[in-house]
């Protein structure tokens, strides 16, 4: 199909430089320039979002929205393009931060293959979104107070429009203070894997039956199946025959073997870091293989970065590296033998 882009950048006037300044950086996409149209009320991202889905001239066929706080990947008019021709009739993200639900499925498939994995967080990701416009038009008059994103899900799941996010993310969110309070509610929220792939994005949708994830909030290790979550724990049980008693025995194995030390324990408490063992052990079981190390590394700060004081983080990649390939290790082998 021939497509028409139309781009839109989302600020407040107290972030009026930082719209600017991505617009300066991004001349090929003609962007325009949305204002919160109350910008003395309780911060709402929904309000500039209903204007920016409604800014669309009629001849365009797709809108993309961009956050005032975010930095496009190289080449991203050319990707969003390429999207846009490939999923002409979805809701695109282009950025899924690294704690989310869908991150840890982007990193599976950034193993198994696909340009595209299905969004399973409880909202859809906006911070860079790509829809058609007729869609835009309908979702800016669709009723609701909730979250933008949290509105934009109930909006396509009522109307069954598929929402994918890109593998990799085309964007990088920039660490500046929230207007919502998420820097200090939810932590830092960078990409789970930024980069610019050298070829375009097809139409191709990761297949994953399992999605280990380890939400940011509970910290509870889950598997998603067939739209379900079931405990990881419990999965390992009733999908692979390997009882509780079994796993505790072999994360105790795992510990005397990559932290004799201590070191690692000494900054993340041990039961939570069993749940994320038990995560990284089903990217095993799922993938085989470890994901590319740039995706990888996000996957212990993205994970634990409300339970690990900030100035931590940095080093989480290094620290807990080798539980991540131990337990990547152990889960193909059990993998392959289930």
């Amino acid at each position: 199909m021939d497509v028409v882009l139309h781009t839109v950048v989302m600020t407040h006037p107290r972030r009026l430089s930082s719209a600017q300044a991505l617009r300066e950086r991004h001349p090929e996409l003609d962007p325009v320039i949305v204002f919160d149209p109350e910008p003395e009320a309780t911060p709402s991202a929904l309000r500039g979002a209903r204007l920016a889905w409604a800014n669309a001239p009629a001849d365009a066929t797709h809108l993309l929205v961009v956050q005032d706080d975010m930095i496009l990947g190289q080449d991203i008019a050319r990707h969003v393009m390429s999207a846009a021709r490939a999923m002409p009739d979805a809701v695109l993200s282009f950025f899924t931060e690294w704690g989310s639900r869908t991150a840890h499925a982007l990193r599976l498939a950034a193993v198994v293959g696909g340009s595209w994995v299905e969004v399973i967080d409880p909202y859809v990701p906006t911070s860079v979104h790509l829809m058609p416009t007729a869609i835009g038009r309908r979702v800016a008059e669709y009723p609701g107070d909730e979250a933008d994103d949290v509105l934009l899900l109930r909006f396509v799941k009522e109307f069954g429009i598929p929402a994918y996010a890109s593998v990799p993310n085309l964007a990088q969110h920039v660490p500046i203070a929230s207007l919502m309070g998420n820097d200090i509610i939810q932590g830092p929220r960078p990409a789970a894997w930024w980069a610019s792939p050298p070829g375009d994005l097809d139409a191709t949708v990761a297949e994953l039956p399992v999605v280990p994830v380890l939400p940011i909030f509970e910290s509870y290790s889950i598997c998603r199946i067939d739209g379900r979550n079931i405990k990881t724990h419990d999965y390992l049980t009733e999908h692979l025959g390997v009882p509780v008693k079994q796993q505790l025995d072999l994360f105790v194995e795992a510990m005397a073997e990559v932290d004799p030390g201590y070191a690692i324990r000494e900054v993340v408490a041990e039961p939570l870091l069993l749940q994320f063992w038990l995560t990284a052990m089903i990217y095993g079981v799922v993938a085989g293989t470890p994901p590319p190390e740039e995706a990888l590394r996000t996957l212990a700060p993205g994970s634990l970065r409300r339970f690990v004081p900030f100035p931590s983080l940095e080093k989480l990649p290094e620290l807990l590296n080798p539980v991540v390939h131990q337990a990547i290790k152990l889960g193909s082998s059990i993998g392959k033998s289930a």
